[in-house]
């Protein structure tokens, strides 16, 4: 823990994309939360180390669920009757 606006923790154990990328959904619910979205968003889209969690550190599983979290966060995603 730190203070408000330090990085999301990726060193620890349990800094798994499928834990962290659910929160970007939630943080969906109130536009309040824009900040924590965005860093959020920036942890889940990260291509190195220094940002969050890169695609090729993850494993198969953390990697769909931080899919189908980006797609529910992006707006990317349809009912069946819609299409």
């Amino acid at each position: 823990n730190g203070p408000e606006g330090t990085p999301i923790p990726r060193e620890w154990e349990g800094a798994d994309m499928s834990f962290i990328a659910p929160f970007g959904v939630s943080a969906c619910v109130d536009v309040g939360n824009r900040e924590w979205l965005d860093r959020l968003w920036a942890c889940i889209t990260a291509e190195s180390w220094d940002r969050g969690i890169p695609f090729s550190a993850a494993t198969y599983y953390p990697n769909t669920i931080r899919m189908i979290c980006m797609l529910i966060i992006s707006r990317n995603w349809w009912f069946p009757g819609d299409i």
